[in-house]
């Protein structure tokens, strides 16, 4: 399997959506659903959850997720920076469609403090996705301190937040711990350092739908050994 870097697989999404065509919106909502799917099938014991949404389309994902998971009865809390601050077009669409679903609430991440982590919690990080450049800082450091303090089970949205995609920060940044780690179609290739991988826990790759002419095509430089590849060398 080719591993992609967070600017390829940005440009496999637009290449998905140019070519099918589906919008933004919907790609986002088409993998949040398999993420509710996932989390849904794989999870039926813990009925609660936490979502901590970023402001980006990492963001957007876990708003939706939040929606997709409440109509499948879980019982569901969002925590955003500041409920009144920017997000990106497509968390704001996702914050929108909340709108409709009084039994969902949205607090911010300081109310996070006091919030009851109990065993039958799952906290899903939606914070950061690929796009993240540089470590984490200021209150996101000290969210995702306090989240790698609890003791319940931890999901991470395509990848941990603090952990870049391609590379490996110098020094000793933040990282989400998680126990699962549902990424989107393609390996990530610090899932694969033994410096940064253990913070990805078991990684699970969901196929979104994207195009598949993008696959065949697109020159990689890393790969994963899979049965395509094993059955090719025997």
């Amino acid at each position: 399997m080719k591993i992609f870097t967070a600017e390829q697989i940005r440009r496999w999404d637009s290449f998905t959506i140019s070519q099918e065509p589906v919008s933004s919106i919907q790609l986002m909502e088409r993998a949040s659903e398999t993420l509710a799917g996932w989390i849904s099938e794989n999870c039926k014991n813990h009925k609660k959850i936490a979502i901590f949404c970023g402001t980006g389309n990492n963001g957007g994902d876990g708003l939706a997720v939040a929606r997709i998971l409440y109509t499948k009865g879980f019982d569901v809390d969002i925590f955003i920076k500041n409920i009144r601050g920017k997000l990106s077009d497509q968390a704001s669409v996702n914050l929108k469609r909340l709108r409709d679903f009084s039994g969902i609430s949205i607090r911010e991440f300081k109310e996070a403090e006091h919030y009851n982590f109990d065993a039958r919690t799952i906290v899903i990080d939606a914070l950061f996705g690929t796009g993240l450049s540089r470590p984490l800082e200021g209150i996101y450091t000290e969210l995702v301190e306090l989240l790698n303090e609890q003791d319940c089970i931890k999901i991470a949205v395509d990848i941990p937040s603090g952990l870049p995609a391609d590379n490996i920060f110098e020094d000793h940044p933040v990282i989400f711990q998680a126990h699962y780690t549902l990424s989107f179609q393609s390996w990530k290739k610090s899932f694969l350092h033994p410096e940064t991988g253990p913070y990805a826990g078991t990684v699970i790759i969901l196929d979104i739908g994207l195009h598949t002419g993008y696959l065949e095509t697109e020159k990689a430089e890393d790969f994963t050994v899979d049965d395509k590849l094993i059955d090719r060398i025997f």
